[in-house]
């Protein structure tokens, strides 16, 4: 447009000294346009619904999630949401032809999705934290989830830290770029210190999650049980083993994304089919965060409980709206024939008697 032709390709700098020519025609295909939209609205509808729900049931139902636990799932929820949201600005952007490549509608969604990325990671490691010290420390544990202030800080860190660093890096990358198009791809868009520093960053999360986990079982299998503290222990016990497999889920999703990303940064040979696959893959990283709503539900009681009263109260709410409309349509109805007994009545009582 403009009359100039808008390639799928970009220089890709690996860093000093190191710029190389990678083609992102791969994903400017039917296949991967047809992916992507269903993808898109399938994480998009799941991932709001189902966090949404998340949310409402704890500030609904405080009285029953009121364990720091229960917050720091709030927080890992929130930043799913702007997942979701930005999911949305990706399925128009797929749609829309005219803004395909806009510079600032790009950087838009891209921060969307990093600032949700990284608070996801961050929650999970504190999460596994919390986990962490109620099995292995449960008296100190007991003391700081008293704390509220301590972990409403904990909570705004999550944003704060890595909101902070990715819009600045949103900010340089606007500015050194002079044209008005650009390839808004992961492998494109995202310069390479900041590429290798955010994958560097997942890894060292899931290290430390790992070592973690693994002293946690430990634990559990090692430890003998009190009488008095066995059903508080058995508790916990079961929270961990859902934040397990909710950890266990998000490494699974973003795996793939992880290897094909590491091919990236060392490997020269293979950098064109390992950004393209870079490219499909973190689908699947996306998709994580429209299932752990699932795994909530169909894990703890308290969250399955509190699904179905919102979700039968929502419905109820529209049923009541129904009936309301059908009484008084039918309320309409009955005065209407009565209105109309009434003056047929009156007609006949009017009309003249002929006598014979």
């Amino acid at each position: 447009m403009n009359g100039t032709t808008r390639l799928p390709s970009k220089i890709v700098s690996r860093g000093f000294n190191d710029d190389v020519f990678v083609d992102f025609s791969c994903t400017y295909t039917r296949t991967y346009t047809v992916m992507a939209l269903v993808t898109s609205a399938i994480v998009c509808v799941t991932t709001l619904f189902g966090n949404t729900l998340i949310i409402v049931s704890i500030v609904r139902f405080r009285r029953y999630f009121k364990a720091s636990l229960y917050v720091m799932i709030a927080n890992l929820a929130a930043s799913d949401l702007v997942l979701g949201l930005a999911m949305i600005l990706m399925f128009v952007e797929l749609i829309v032809t005219e803004i395909q490549g806009n510079l600032k509608f790009c950087m838009a969604a891209s921060t969307m999705k990093l600032v949700s990325y990284s608070t996801s990671i961050l929650s999970l490691l504190l999460i596994t934290a919390d986990r962490f010290m109620a099995v292995v420390f449960p008296l100190k544990h007991m003391l700081k989830t008293n704390q509220k202030k301590f972990f409403c800080g904990l909570m705004a860190a999550t944003w704060i830290i890595p909101g902070t660093a990715i819009i600045a890096i949103a900010v340089q990358t606007t500015s050194g770029i002079t044209h008005e198009f650009v390839v808004c791809r992961i492998g494109a868009i995202m310069p390479f210190a900041a590429d290798v520093a955010s994958i560097l960053f997942m890894i060292t999360v899931i290290v430390i999650c790992t070592v973690l986990y693994c002293i946690i079982l430990w634990t559990v299998k090692e430890r003998p049980m009190r009488a008095l503290t066995e059903r508080l222990y058995k508790k916990s016990v079961k929270k961990t083993s859902l934040m397990l497999v909710v950890s266990a889920l998000f490494l699974l999703c973003w795996v793939p994304f992880i290897i094909s990303s590491i091919i990236v940064f060392v490997s020269r040979s293979l950098l064109q089919s390992a950004s393209c696959a870079r490219e499909y893959v973190v689908f699947l990283g996306f998709l994580n965060s429209s299932v752990n709503w699932i795994v909530y539900g169909a894990s703890n009681r308290k969250f399955r409980t509190a699904f179905k009263q919102i979700i039968m109260c929502a419905f109820g709410r529209i049923g009541r709206r129904n009936n309301t409309l059908q009484l008084q349509s039918s309320s309409e109805n009955a005065d209407q024939s009565v209105k109309g007994s009434t003056s047929t009545r009156q007609q006949i009582i009017m009309q003249p008697v002929t006598l014979n």
